[in-house]
């Protein structure tokens, strides 16, 4: 009996602890730090490839200067995420909102996996679960696109479920 919970204790504390594996020999990273340009006292960057302003840390969390998103993410159904992003006032700007899903796609990092995402530029991103996209599903209109950035997959979800947000805005 002892060695059985032994085994189960470890078996979900590995399943559960995750560390960011990349395989830059075999791809090259599409991501790569030098990509972004940090604004506003590091809070937000500068993609500079796609033009956007993407939040670092998911809503919920805070930026700390010593490059870390502390504190939870929230979750949210896709109805409240676009409220949320509505209403939101962050470095400065109103107009942020819930990216498409090809905007969403344009974070991942691919060459990476436990996240699949620059986690220089975007630490501590949740793994958990997905995250919104603005995006319908055409096959049915309940649904709408998301990533997990667990390995950096599209899905698509009931607008109900509660998924993680990040926000993103265009150039000026």
């Amino acid at each position: 009996m002892l060695k059985t919970m032994t085994f189960l204790l470890f078996y979900i504390i590995s399943f559960n602890t995750f560390s960011q594996e990349c395989r830059t020999s075999l791809i090259n990273f599409d991501t790569p730090t030098s990509r972004f340009i940090p604004l506003k006292e590091g809070a937000i960057v500068l993609d500079k490839e796609t033009q956007l302003i993407w939040q670092r840390c998911s809503l919920g969390q805070s930026w700390e200067n010593n490059g870390e998103c502390t504190g939870n993410a929230k979750k949210y159904s896709f109805y409240k995420a676009q409220e949320v992003a509505k209403f939101t006032n962050f470095s400065g700007f109103n107009d942020w909102r819930v990216p498409t899903i090809d905007e969403l796609e344009s974070i991942i990092e691919l060459a990476c996996y436990e996240p699949a995402i620059n986690t220089t530029i975007f630490p501590n991103t949740e793994i958990s679960a997905n995250y919104w996209s603005s995006s319908s599903y055409v096959s049915d209109v309940f649904n709408s696109w998301s990533v997990r950035f667990h390995h950096g997959y599209n899905h698509h979800g009931s607008r109900l479920d509660d998924f993680f947000v990040r926000l993103v805005r265009v150039e000026e």
